[in-house]
């Protein structure tokens, strides 16, 4: 069985509940998570066995093709912040400083940015 391009057998799905699999997911956060639920008519902490393979296939349909998900939304992500830094906008400065971009203050609550930007550097210093 193959749900959000990972390969799972039926006896791991016994264990396995729909609310952690999904938020395993790139791109999903919990909100989405239970809106999706709601449209199929499933519990988010049901477990996987008990929702059925249809089911589990048109929901791993509707997340593919209505969402973007993992690597490529990481892709795009990243993409978006080179291009931010490349145009010279103040947002891409404000990355390329490592200060935070989301109108925090820029004085004193800078650490988890520049935990970004360190990631930003090693990812472009292993793209040369």
């Amino acid at each position: 069985m193959k749900f959000l391009k990972i390969n799972y057998s039926f006896s791991t799905l016994e264990h396995i509940t729909l609310w952690s699999l999904m938020m395993k997911a790139y791109g999903l956060n919990d909100i989405t998570i239970k809106n999706i639920c709601s449209r199929y008519g499933c519990h988010p902490k049901m477990k996987l066995i008990d929702l059925g393979e249809q089911r589990l296939l048109k929901l791993n349909d509707f997340l593919t093709s209505s969402y973007v998900l993992g690597r490529e939304n990481k892709q795009r992500v990243n993409e978006n912040i080179t291009e931010k830094i490349n145009n010279g906008n103040i947002k891409g400065k404000l990355f390329a400083l490592g200060l935070p971009t989301r109108g925090q203050r820029r004085h004193g609550n800078a650490r988890s940015t520049k935990r970004t930007l360190s990631l930003y550097k090693q990812r472009k210093s292993s793209l040369r």
